[in-house]
């Protein structure tokens, strides 16, 4: 989320980002010693990113973003939905903020399924957030650290839709961030504990372990 302009670079494979009007480019990044800029985001539904592409939702996946909030009301920070820019009908897959400020994340197989972190995130300070859906079940990570999951949870909704950031539906909270987000990432499996550790170290530390 570095770039100027109104295109967000995927470094993995061609699934770039169209980022909306109210995005601001250009804040200062999550990662230390880094010049890489992230981007807020305004609590708006123009404040948003997606990719541009459908394609089908994964039943294994890991996604992760840092993040910088003073949100009260809650917000998107990244997840699938059906629709590339307006609210989507089926929407999961995705990481978001209650009002409270605690991170949750949820899928739906059929029910909402969902994990939520015991401590709120929305200090002002940068965050490491990331959750996973495997065949060992879900799991919720902040700032390196496993902070809730289930086993109960193996599968989420199938559909074809888009990667979105910022805005979209949630099943708490607002449905616009209000935030920085920077360096997000969608893996293909469920990294393990020790691998996304080593993401948030590594960041902290100064150097960038993913890019979005």
């Amino acid at each position: 989320l570095g770039e100027t302009g109104s295109t967000a670079y995927n470094l993995g494979r061609p699934l770039d980002m169209t980022t909306g009007p109210a995005v601001t480019r250009g804040q200062a990044g999550a990662i230390r010693g880094d010049g890489d800029t992230a981007a807020e985001f305004s609590n708006s539904w123009n404040a948003y990113a997606s990719t541009r592409t459908a394609v089908v939702g994964p039943q294994t996946f890991t996604v992760e973003a840092w993040i910088k909030t003073t949100t009260r009301t809650g917000g998107r920070i990244v997840g699938f939905g059906s629709e590339s820019t307006k609210a989507s009908g089926s929407y999961d897959r995705h990481l978001y903020l209650d009002a409270n400020g605690r991170l949750n994340f949820g899928v739906y197989p059929g029910t909402s399924r969902i994990v939520t972190s015991p401590a709120a995130v929305n200090d002002g300070a940068w965050h490491h957030v990331a959750g996973t859906l495997g065949p060992q079940g879900m799991a919720l990570f902040v700032d390196g650290k496993q902070v809730a999951g289930r086993t109960d949870t193996t599968s989420a909704q199938a559909y074809n839709g888009y990667w979105r950031l910022g805005a979209d539906n949630t099943w708490s909270g607002s449905s616009t961030f209000t935030g920085s987000i920077d360096e997000v990432a969608v893996y293909p499996t469920a990294l393990t504990a020790d691998r996304i550790a080593a993401h948030e170290a590594v960041g902290r530390t100064g150097t960038a372990a993913n890019a979005a």
